[in-house]
């Protein structure tokens, strides 16, 4: 790979790094210390706006995947309207037991407090 520029011929040395071919033989490319720490200044400001992958809640509209608990959940809403208390009794239960620190394992708990039922032991943690 070459180019053209003020200096002559531009060329990768065997070393790797890249020289120019002037009137006086190879001579090594740098640059000079001014701009080597703008350079730098400027790499190290753009990786510190730069934005993490994991900085924020995914969007609920955007998801790929249902949550675990949000399809139990969805089922105990089935049966409520289907009109089956026990299945839906005992499916909200078992969201409560299975995913204890689920947004809708506290959903789970008001509902079936609502419907009588008492939440199992892994509600009250």
């Amino acid at each position: 790979m070459a180019s053209r520029g003020d200096r002559g011929l531009l060329f990768f040395g065997s070393a790797g790094g890249l020289a120019a071919r002037g009137g006086h033989g190879l001579r090594p490319l740098s640059a000079p210390p001014a701009k080597r720490a703008l350079v730098s200044a400027a790499f190290t400001l753009a990786l510190a706006f730069a934005p993490f992958q994991c900085a924020r809640e995914p969007d609920p509209n955007r998801r790929i995947e249902d949550e675990p608990s949000e399809v139990v959940y969805r089922l105990a809403e089935r049966f409520k309207a289907e009109g089956k208390p026990d299945a839906r009794a005992s499916t909200l239960k078992f969201l409560v037991e299975r995913y204890p620190t689920s947004r809708y394992a506290k959903q789970a708990t008001m509902d079936l407090e609502e419907m009588g039922q008492s939440p199992p032991p892994a509600a009250s943690k």
